[in-house]
């Protein structure tokens, strides 16, 4: 770490730094973030575009780094080493409000902060990419209401951890953030387990344009959302008796990928054949009335579920699905388990 120490050379040729570190318990100390924020050292170098650091790192405020914020184009923090120092919320508004030209972010939330409500938006006119990584399972009401992003095309909220408690769309941060940037998104993957059922049919309806949708979860309870029938039949096109005329468009008419990640029991397998069925069919009425169209899906990736009622690939292909330049992926037949 004390090569860290070092200060940027005259002109400065550093445009990607990455930061990891990890001792064992009785070895921690601030020494490693002590070299980190003492100025100068090579991150100071103005040549810095991208930062990524790892969750042993800083015991030091990250805003004591000597880094040209304004300068990031990408920026990864995983959070505070120990108990000391919590990166929350309202802590990652003023880190971006730092960086106005990042393109690609990934935080670490801590904690559960209230976001203040009297506070100007920040705006991130090139942030394209934005991965969360709350842990806790929610992200604060009004963090959405926090920033301008006009080119967000892709968000990530895959996890979280604690108690689960799900809650309804008018009080999830998760559904403020699909409400304010769905429009323009066009690849989102969230943990549906925090959502109750209804809640999760009013993020779906939040984005029209999503061409990869990822529903995850990773907390096994049955009394909790799953990817049932209704949901799985909201995201399926109604067709007329032929069966090739579209009558109502699905929620998220334009996905070609789907990925989802469920506990064993979760998922409503023959509505899943359904849905993938439904997607893959050709239609004679595109476009719809108003110029709206649905994109044919092209890969289903099922994350290694164990499927127990039916074998997904043979029930496709007994139906006649066509299954050309179509991929369905990492999953599992048990019939007797």
């Amino acid at each position: 770490m004390r090569l860290v120490a070092v200060p940027p050379q005259p002109t400065p040729a550093l445009t990607n730094a990455k930061l990891y570190f990890s001792v064992d318990e009785y070895e921690q100390e601030s020494a490693p973030s002590k070299h980190l924020v003492s100025a100068p050292n090579i991150l100071s170098a103005s040549t810095l575009r991208s930062l990524e650091i790892g969750g042993q790192i800083l015991t030091h405020d990250i805003m004591d780094l000597p880094v040209a914020w304004a300068n990031l184009e990408r920026l990864v923090f995983n959070g505070y080493h120990g108990d000391s120092l919590s990166f929350d919320a309202v802590q990652s508004l003023r880190l971006l409000k730092a960086c106005p030209n990042l393109v690609t972010c990934e935080l670490f939330l801590e904690g559960d902060a209230a976001i203040p409500t009297d506070c100007a938006p920040i705006l991130l006119p090139k942030l394209r990419e934005l991965l969360l990584l709350p842990d806790k399972y929610h992200i604060p009401p009004n963090f959405a209401a926090s920033f301008l992003l006009p080119s967000l095309r892709k968000l990530e909220v895959p996890t979280g951890y604690g108690q689960l408690i799900s809650r309804d769309h008018k009080a999830s941060g998760l559904f403020e953030l699909l409400e304010r940037f769905g429009s323009t998104l066009q690849d989102v993957t969230f943990c549906y387990k925090p959502l109750t059922q209804s809640a999760l049919n009013h993020c779906l309806r939040q984005l029209p344009n999503v061409t990869s949708l990822g529903l995850y979860s990773n907390h096994r309870n049955e009394f909790t959302t799953s990817l049932n029938n209704d949901i799985l039949g909201h995201l399926s096109p109604k067709f007329d008796q032929a069966g090739t005329t579209i009558t109502q468009l699905p929620l998220c008419p334009n996905i070609e990928v789907f990925r989802f990640r469920a506990c064993s029991g979760e998922l409503d397998e023959e509505a899943f054949v359904d849905f993938i069925e439904a997607r893959r069919r050709e239609v004679n009425n595109q476009p719809l009335e108003g110029g709206r169209r649905i994109a044919r899906l092209r890969e289903v990736d099922c994350g290694y579920y164990d499927f127990r009622s039916i074998d997904p690939g043979a029930a496709l292909r007994n139906r006649g699905v066509d299954m050309e330049a179509f991929s369905l992926t990492k999953w599992h037949y048990y019939p007797n388990l």
